[in-house]
């Protein structure tokens, strides 16, 4: 079965539902999840459970600590190793629902030790390392609004359903519409695709489904 990646970060809203839809798809699912409060993962992983029973899924949901190795020397600590990445393959291949959470910052020392260090690091990015670690079909970003759109607040606002790549690079470079919390989704979608050449999705838990048939949502692809 084909391999998405979803990106969940801050209250779980509808995205149980939506991600129990995608399974009922056919697809394999891998969920980053950048927990907020401490018992966010434990509750992410309940309430997806319980939307798969309701679906009449029989899929078991597992969740894995995962930490991100980030160079030392890196000013932007950009992830470039999951230490836990063998566990969650061995999961999917198994037919469970995986939840990566927790994201945890370590750098390693001689001997391959690692240490836990204390940096900001990059939710989005870091979805797009597991998305292209495992092979995945699919990066989905969830965002709080159903895709990017050109000119908001204007009278020639139009949403931005495809983009290429290069195209989602140049917004990045010279446009302020993206600026901020959608920055770095663009930025993330833009580098699974450009690695994998396979498309990622920039929308909310709701529009997923239209997102996929192209009606909603902002898709990146090469």
């Amino acid at each position: 079965m084909p391999i998405a990646v979803a990106a969940l970060s801050g209250d779980l809203g509808r995205a149980p539902v939506a991600l129990a839809r995608l399974v009922a798809l056919g697809w394999d699912l891998v969920i980053s999840h950048a927990a907020g409060a401490p018992d966010a993962g434990y509750r992410l992983q309940q309430e997806l459970g319980n939307a798969l029973r309701q679906a009449r899924l029989q899929r078991s949901v597992a969740s894995v600590l995962v930490q991100l190795v980030v160079d030392s020397e890196d000013p932007q600590h950009a992830p470039h190793e999951i230490v836990e990445i063998r566990s969650i393959r061995l999961l999917v291949e198994s037919g469970i629902v995986a939840i990566a959470g927790g994201a945890v910052p370590v750098v390693r020392e001689g001997g391959g030790r690692l240490r836990s260090v204390e940096v900001p690091i990059d939710k989005d990015r870091a979805s797009s390392l597991l998305g292209r670690l495992l092979g995945a079909d699919l990066l989905i970003l969830f965002t709080n609004v159903p895709e990017i759109v050109f000119d908001s607040g204007r009278p020639d606002e139009r949403p931005l359903r495809r983009l290429t790549v290069g195209e989602a690079r140049t917004l990045l470079a010279t446009s302020t519409f993206v600026k901020g919390g959608m920055a770095p989704k663009l930025e993330a979608g833009a580098a699974f695709t450009a690695a994998t050449g396979r498309p990622a999705i920039l929308t909310t838990p709701e529009r997923i489904l239209d997102a996929l048939v192209g009606t909603s949502g902002t898709v990146i692809r090469p």
